[in-house]
């Protein structure tokens, strides 16, 4: 596997970044490429950190200028990066933001933004959407030759929405996201991603791991009104069109 976390921060939860990748460097991932493109500001300039996350190290390979993270050049700039520099027969993206889903009645509302997406970014006022992603695939899939990414996790708020899975499913093989909101104090990283190393394991099964380790994660805490949802992308069709019939 290479798993590439897309981390768009340059917004209110920037002070939780940090937490986040101690999380990850806590995974026993041998055989994983785990990558981080963080896109925040430092200095009051924008930049992006190309980070190699190891048992135990983050590292930064490199710091870019001016990347911005509701862009949807810098996410197609950091999947390149992951698929050239570090090839794999299994690839994930993991977006890593704020999230309001597609739909106008989403229950997330924020002062500096008008439209309705993820990776919102505070200092361009930019973010990604259903329309901007898909045209990034359409740049990106060629590296894939024809092969679908294999997974793609939400870590943003509201992104469940079936017309954000219809806009992923000719790219996607299976997506995580949640119909509600996700807090923000972690992820079990260790957990969720426990079946990476194993390459007979499924990434149906590593779907539902994941589900489950965030059922149980935040059980723990007491905070029995999250949601997340695996979705199957490979059959997604049928829904579609029973929906339409």
């Amino acid at each position: 596997w290479t798993m590439l976390v897309f981390m768009a921060r340059d917004n209110d939860l920037s002070s939780y970044a940090q937490q986040h990748i101690e999380q990850m460097m806590a995974i026993n991932h041998d055989e994983v490429n785990l990558l981080v493109f963080d896109c925040h500001s430092f200095l009051g300039k924008k930049v992006a950190q190309k980070i190699l996350i190891t048992p135990g190290c983050a590292t930064v390979l490199e710091t870019l200028p001016g990347h911005d993270g509701g862009d949807p050049a810098s996410f197609e700039y950091a999947c390149r990066w992951a698929l050239q520099e570090y090839p794999s027969k299994r690839f994930g993206v993991m977006v890593w933001s704020h999230g309001s889903g597609m739909l106008p009645g989403s229950p997330y509302v924020h002062a500096n933004y008008r439209t309705r997406g993820f990776c919102y970014d505070d200092v361009t006022g930019h973010c990604l959407d259903d329309i901007k992603i898909m045209q990034a695939f359409e740049k990106i899939m060629p590296m894939r030759k024809g092969k679908k990414i294999d997974l793609f996790i939400f870590l943003a708020c509201f992104m469940a929405d079936i017309e954000i899975m219809a806009a992923l499913a000719p790219y996607v093989s299976y997506a995580v996201a949640s119909q509600s909101g996700m807090p923000a104090k972690g992820f079990p990283y260790a957990q969720s991603f426990g079946l990476f190393k194993k390459p007979y394991v499924s990434t149906e099964n590593i779907v539902v791991n994941i589900v489950r380790a965030y059922r149980d994660y935040y059980r723990s805490y007491g905070s029995l009104g999250t949601t997340l949802t695996g979705v199957d992308l490979t059959v997604f069709d049928n829904l579609l069109r029973a929906i339409d019939t």
